[in-house]
């Protein structure tokens, strides 16, 4: 299959008014990212698949820059679907959320971060110190992940803080994810809860990837099963992301696996599973499932097998029976 046709576009900069501390995104990322002369690239793509479909499929698009050119509607979150959104020529829902390259630079360094954090306390030489912990004094405790926590969110601050958006301008899954984790994080006795909240929405609203597949898993769940058993839930969920990653992505599983291994290690303590069974009742599960828009977006993401299905699977919905072949130009956005 031969490469996509593309223009070369200038992505803006968000308006000024979207992130929670205005006026401060001279960061270093931007410079690192301009002298590496990275551009991102919309893209008028010819879609995977249609070279098994009848000619006409294959007309070239006579491509206007203005009418194909996405606009980004930043408004607050009035309704269910809010936060910001690219819509698109043609196409009958908006894209969400808008991960622009220094935000997408700055993440990915405290993402590193994270993983590396949850590999080590994933590890199978650290379970005896974790029974270990589990028998200290909760005083001991709470100053140790509180000290923890300081830092951590100290070092993510830094790196990311100039990208925080105020906090209307989430997307609902962001939202719920900080919300969920807020009331989580304030049962243990975490002292900065929201703050540690908001690193993770963070993750959510800045990476469609990770947002997307959370969604696809907690579609086949729901608050009920949550409840009932959230070990069990936690495990089938996770179980339900490596499954449908693609051959030769596990490195892709590996990070899902070990979030799952240390939510398992964690819920074994009562006062732990107290609190996340109260932190779930809060918060409305469907923030943490696919939409009609997310479904519609994801037909077309070949790097994973969501709902479920092949790439080939989805194409299909998509060219056949929602567009009945009359496919609209498809733009994309990624960094390059």
């Amino acid at each position: 299959m031969s490469e996509p046709e593309q223009q070369v576009l200038n992505i803006p900069q968000p308006p000024d008014f979207i992130f929670k501390y205005r006026g401060n995104r001279q960061h270093p990322s931007r410079v690192v990212l301009e002298q590496e002369n990275s551009t991102f690239i919309l893209q008028s793509v010819k879609y995977p698949g249609l070279a098994d479909q009848p000619k006409e499929y294959y007309k070239k698009w006579n491509i206007d820059e203005e009418k194909s050119r996405p606009y980004f509607n930043f408004t607050p979150e009035e309704k269910k679907m809010g936060g910001i959104l690219a819509q698109f020529q043609g196409v009958p829902y908006p894209s969400k959320c808008f991960p622009f390259p220094e935000a997408v630079h700055a993440l990915n360094m405290v993402k590193r971060i994270t993983i590396w954090l949850i590999h080590m306390f994933a590890s199978k030489a650290l379970s005896p110190s974790f029974l270990g912990f589990a028998f200290t004094p909760r005083k001991q405790k709470l100053r140790a992940i509180n000290n923890f926590v300081k830092y951590y969110q100290a070092t993510s601050m830094m790196i990311m803080g100039p990208y925080y958006l105020d906090d209307h301008f989430y997307c609902s899954a962001a939202r719920g994810t900080r919300k969920l984790l807020s009331v989580f994080f304030k049962e243990i006795g975490i002292e900065m809860y929201d703050q540690l909240a908001e690193i993770f929405a963070m993750f959510i609203e800045y990476d469609n990837g990770y947002r997307l597949r959370l969604e696809d898993a907690m579609s086949c769940s729901t608050k009920e099963q949550m409840l009932a058993n959230p070990r069990k839930e936690i495990q089938r969920i996770v179980g339900i992301i490596a499954s449908r990653e693609l051959p030769g992505k596990e490195s892709q599983s590996i990070k899902y696996i070990n979030t799952g291994k240390l939510l398992s290690y964690v819920l074994l303590l009562p006062s732990i599973k107290r609190a996340f069974k109260k932190a779930m009742e809060e918060v409305d599960y469907t923030d943490l499932q696919l939409d009609d828009a997310d479904r519609y977006h994801v037909l077309l993401w070949k790097d994973y097998n969501f709902l479920g299905k092949s790439i080939e699977d989805r194409l299909n919905t998509y060219i056949n029976d929602i567009h009945k072949g009359n496919v609209p130009l498809r733009v994309t956005y990624k960094g390059q």
